[in-house]
């Protein structure tokens, strides 16, 4: 049990950045703990100059634009309440997403923990029990991911223990991410004749849902896909949309070529799109349709959303699309472009193991 100097807390980033005076303190504090993750997860190296400092972490700037924009975008922090200006001793920032197969996630987007605590351990259990419980009380989350290196024993360790699956080891999936420049280039290559790509529909979702279940097949993870049209519909078009959807389509006939779905992420340089799904029809692949989804989700995450980055996942297996990725801009961070002791793992914890790991986070 954590003693009472500790305060734990839960709030949207945009009430922490509500007046200047909360923005400028928890501004500082929330980015000192974005380096502190960086150090300790390998993203910055030792006596990292200013310069690289302001690549790789988000600026002050650049979380206040999160804040006021992405309302949906939490920070669960632990201080110590007799000493409220110095550093977090933890803090969890976290944010919903969403799957084509299962419904509304939970994605933690930075876990960090002070580890010279020696109730490291116990600081990382609250942290994690109050993140898991506001899951819970939420029926449209199924799950709880984060991305994290399987190096990092004093955070890695601890979600194992939880009942968290590394799912780099045992499905294989990895994640490539493709920086600023990137996504400039690729919102700027222009579109092929007779395609074009629009913003996703109520009466998409029926075609959508078949696309869905092709990608899976392709996947060969068809039995994961547990969603229906009327779901889909909810999730994307209801109170909460928890994603984007682009469809592309031929520019004379409307018939849909291909659909795309997007949303929002946050990583240590701040805010970025996460491109869950792209697929084409068979029948209308390599012909430029791919190619115009990517770019019409790096031009609406650019100019719409601000975003910093874009990210994916795939499988080991499938080369010919990280072929294709490479191609664009993307690096592999979980093993084939980088180190595989720091690259990032694909860690989740399903629904029905919440209430378990919440009784093991004593």
């Amino acid at each position: 049990t954590l003693r009472m100097s500790y305060q734990l807390s839960t709030s949207p980033l945009s009430q922490l950045f509500a007046d200047a005076s909360t923005k400028d303190k928890f501004g500082k504090q929330i980015r000192e703990v974005i380096m502190q993750y960086c150090y300790r997860t390998g993203l910055l190296p030792d006596g990292a100059d200013d310069k690289t400092i302001d690549a790789s972490v988000a600026s002050l700037n650049e979380l206040d634009e999160a804040a006021s924009s992405w309302s949906s975008l939490q920070v669960c922090s632990l201080a110590e309440v007799a000493q409220p200006q110095k550093p977090l001793l933890g803090c969890i920032i976290f944010y919903p997403t969403y799957s084509t197969w299962v419904g509304g996630r939970l994605r933690l987007g930075l876990v960090q923990c002070d580890s010279s605590q020696q109730s490291n351990q116990q600081l990382l259990y609250s942290l994690l029990r109050s993140v898991i419980c506001r899951a819970l009380d939420d029926e449209d989350l199924q799950r709880i991911e984060l991305l994290h290196p399987a190096s990092d024993a004093a955070v890695y360790g601890p979600l194992m223990q939880l009942g968290f699956e590394d799912l780099t080891q045992t499905e294989e999936w990895h994640f490539a991410r493709l920086d600023r420049d990137g996504l400039q280039n690729l919102a700027n290559r222009p579109a092929k004749s007779g395609i074009a790509v629009r913003a996703g529909a109520e009466s998409d979702c029926a075609e959508v849902m078949k696309m869905i279940h092709g990608l899976a097949n392709f996947e060969k993870l068809q039995a994961q896909v547990r969603i229906n049209e009327d779901q889909l519909r909810r999730d994307i078009f209801g109170e909460r949309k928890f994603a984007q959807l682009f469809i592309a389509e031929c520019s004379n006939s409307g018939e849909i070529l291909g659909y795309a779905l997007a949303f929002d992420e946050f990583w240590p340089s701040g805010r970025g799109v996460c491109l869950e799904d792209v697929f084409v029809q068979p029948a209308h692949r390599g012909k430029g349709v791919c190619s115009a989804l990517f770019s019409a989700v790096a031009r609406d995450s650019l100019y719409n959303r601000r975003c910093h980055f874009m990210s994916l996942c795939y499988l080991a297996w499938n080369s010919a699309a990280l072929d294709v990725y490479r191609h664009y801009g993307f690096v592999d961070i979980t093993g084939s472009d980088s180190s595989k002791s720091n690259g990032a793992h694909f860690l989740r914890l399903s629904r029905d193991q919440f209430r378990s790991a919440l009784g093991q986070a004593l």
